[in-house]
């Protein structure tokens, strides 16, 4: 007596295997944007911890901080780049008390199209400082990112900052 038996998969066989995999990889994709979220927070402290040390280098030079009337002005004197980040600027070239850059940075860190850049946050946003009168950080400087939602609420709710 012979038996014919024939090897592989039934599609039904197929089908429930393929559904598992369909499940499993939606539940994958479901945590992807949360977990982006926190990535972009984690580079957003690491860009600050940088800044505060740039910043600190920079007081250790001359004696104060940069001027903080807008982020541009403290981006430039702390990268040397007013204009492109691969060309420094005369203006801190011929200064001899000025030893930076202080701050590197690549240029998708800064704000496109504009001839002063800001440092800006992994979501695109200017980074903000209060360096002469700090308010919340009672030892160093207030240096915050307007956070995921891209509205600065003064480094406050979701804003990530260097004083929590």
């Amino acid at each position: 007596m012979m038996r014919d038996i024939r090897r592989g998969f039934t599609l039904i066989e197929l089908l429930v295997v393929m559904s598992i995999i369909g499940v499993l990889a939606g539940m994958g994709m479901v945590g992807v944007p949360m977990i982006m979220r926190q990535v972009k927070i984690a580079k957003a402290k690491a860009d600050i911890r940088n800044i505060e040390m740039a910043l600190a280098m920079y007081k250790k030079d001359y004696g104060v901080y940069p001027n903080d009337v807008t982020p541009e002005q403290v981006s430039n004197d702390l990268t040397g780049y007013a204009s492109d980040p691969d060309t420094p600027d005369e203006k801190y070239q011929k200064d001899p008390e000025w030893h930076g850059p202080y701050l590197k940075t690549e240029p998708k860190q800064h704000e496109f199209m504009q001839r002063n850049r800001a440092l800006v946050d992994p979501w695109g946003k200017k980074y903000q400082f209060r360096l002469s009168k700090p308010v919340k950080n009672k030892f160093s400087v207030d240096i915050w990112s307007p956070g995921p939602d891209g509205i600065d609420d003064q480094g406050e709710k979701d804003d990530v900052n260097n004083w929590r």
